[in-house]
């Protein structure tokens, strides 16, 4: 499974507690405690993102499986409080459409270094 996969799940996830009307401090407790069970497996191990996604393929799955979730989780956790801090700016979302707003960000974030990487690829192949 591919790091994006993870993310994918956890989003999922939120999104379908937050269509069964969960409010955003629950969903903040829900995240944390389930980062503290993944921290407790025998499979964690603290390293950055960075390293994780660039020796992916390197770790054994379960150290980065559940490694990804840790991070993964904690950054869902940074973005929703943004979320609660920001929603009385986009007074039009409701809950989904501000989350929305997030995945959005992630894509372009994401698509932004895939997009950098090949146009590398494609100058190097022009020289």
């Amino acid at each position: 499974m591919r790091p994006e996969k993870i993310l994918l799940h956890i989003d999922k996830t939120i999104i379908e507690k937050i269509k069964n009307g969960e409010r955003w401090l629950s969903l903040i407790d829900y995240l944390k405690d389930n980062i503290n069970k993944y921290k407790r497996r025998d499979g964690y191990i603290q390293v950055s993102e960075k390293y994780l996604i660039n020796n992916w393929d390197r770790i054994e799955w379960k150290k980065r499986m559940t490694t990804m979730l840790v991070i993964q989780s904690n950054r869902r956790i940074s973005d929703i409080n943004w979320i609660k801090k920001s929603h009385s700016k986009f007074p039009q979302l409701g809950s989904i459409g501000m989350y929305n707003l997030i995945l959005l960000k992630d894509k372009l974030r994401y698509n932004q270094s895939s997009d950098s990487e090949s146009s590398k690829l494609s100058d190097n192949s022009n020289s």
